[in-house]
């Protein structure tokens, strides 16, 4: 199947344009509109719930600064950026740029002063009262989180919507573990640093791009309140997580 830029394909997913999937009679065929940008901004939102939590006290603080701490925020870095390159951003109402800059403050922050004063810039970005929100959209999607916390987060979500794959209770709340980590996943695709070949490279970014249209499906299916609708092109990304983790982990051939 031929491949997009993932910018360009966030863009199309973004406007329900018709992408080329596996299965489609046509290439015609309109897809729902996924991501919407208000599913970014509720997850926008757990993320900065998560993180007033972990600057309750030192103890906690710390606890939480060797995974808990760089992980959510770079997640929500994701998400900023997500919102900010979405051609329906401005009904976000988000400072989307200011947003993703104070959440990679939030990341790199070691003290609890630093975190505390990341996090009221969040809000604010949020609230999207931010002055200025900054013009420099672009930004390098490979800087937004480690590949560590990625994958971890992303391992989480997968777990999570397996077992949404059985009976889903709020769509809309479990749609977003899906929206997640189609988000999470152009990032993936744009951190090569762990391969060197050509080859490897090439793969690297197909698999992304994969696993970004299955999620793209499992999402729409789970917010629509079809989630067993989603349960083919759930497993189609886990297999492609696994094929992955053989060749270019693992080493197998």
């Amino acid at each position: 199947m031929t491949r997009m830029p993932t910018v360009l394909l966030l863009m199309c997913i973004a406007a329900g344009i018709a992408l080329p999937v596996k299965g489609d009679p046509a290439p015609t065929k309109k897809k729902p509109l996924v991501p919407h940008v208000g599913d970014l901004v509720l997850e926008s939102r757990a993320k900065l719930e998560m993180l007033s939590e972990f600057v309750k006290d030192e103890k906690t603080f710390k606890e939480a600064l060797e995974e808990e701490q760089p992980k959510a925020a770079g997640v929500l870095a994701c998400m900023a950026q997500a919102i900010a390159e979405h051609p329906d951003k401005k009904s976000a109402k988000v400072s989307a740029v200011a947003l993703r800059d104070a959440a990679i403050e939030a990341r790199d922050a070691t003290e609890l002063d630093e975190a505390k004063a990341a996090l009221a810039k969040i809000e604010t970005a949020l609230a999207g009262k931010a002055e200025p929100d900054g013009d420099d959209v672009s930004f390098a999607w490979d800087e937004l989180i480690g590949m560590f916390e990625m994958m971890e987060e992303m391992n989480t979500r997968q777990s999570k919507i397996n077992r949404i794959m059985r009976r889903s209770r709020e769509p809309l709340e479990d749609s977003l573990h899906a929206t997640t980590n189609l988000v999470l996943s152009i990032a993936m695709e744009a951190d090569i640093s762990y391969v060197d070949e050509d080859e490897d490279i090439k793969l690297w970014v197909d698999i992304s791009q994969e696993y970004i249209e299955d999620m793209q499906i499992v999402a729409a299916a789970i917010r629509e309140g079809k989630a067993k609708d989603g349960k083919k092109p759930f497993l189609d990304g886990v297999k492609t997580c696994t094929a992955c983790h053989k060749k270019l982990r693992d080493g197998d051939e």
